[in-house]
């Protein structure tokens, strides 16, 4: 039996599982900072810069390379299911420094609907990492 879920049901779950699969690792208090400034990052400075800047921070902080690799895994997951229309510029990067060029080879159209669909997940991680992760 195939079991159809809402946009929000899978942007919860998905979010759940990347919260929980840090919940428990040294870098969870910086995850949870970077989860809960992501939305209002993305707001004042754009989806690209911000990716951006989570990849520079990447290699000195894991929380910063844990949330950049979450949200690349949620554009991957929205694309593949449909819900964001395939670019003209397909989406087949592996990491996000692929991810970071690939967005910033779109189309306003296209960029403006990535940026909305993950505007729509991060909430869910925000949530999540204040819910399951101590301060």
């Amino acid at each position: 039996m195939t079991v159809v879920q809402t946009m929000e049901q899978a942007r919860s779950g998905e979010a759940f599982d990347n919260v929980e699969s840090v919940k428990e690792q040294p870098y969870k208090k910086e995850y949870r900072s970077r989860a809960r400034e992501f939305p209002s990052m993305v707001l004042a400075n754009g989806l690209l810069q911000t990716m951006s800047f989570l990849f520079s921070k990447s290699d000195k902080d894991e929380g910063c390379k844990n949330i950049a690799e979450h949200i690349r895994g949620w554009i991957k997951n929205a694309i593949e299911r449909e819900w964001l229309e395939q670019p003209v510029q397909p989406y087949s990067v592996k990491d996000v420094s692929e991810t970071i060029k690939w967005l910033s080879s779109l189309d306003i159209r296209s960029y403006l609907a990535v940026t909305n669909e993950v505007m729509s997940f991060s909430p869910w991680l925000k949530r999540f990492a204040e819910g399951m992760i101590e301060k």
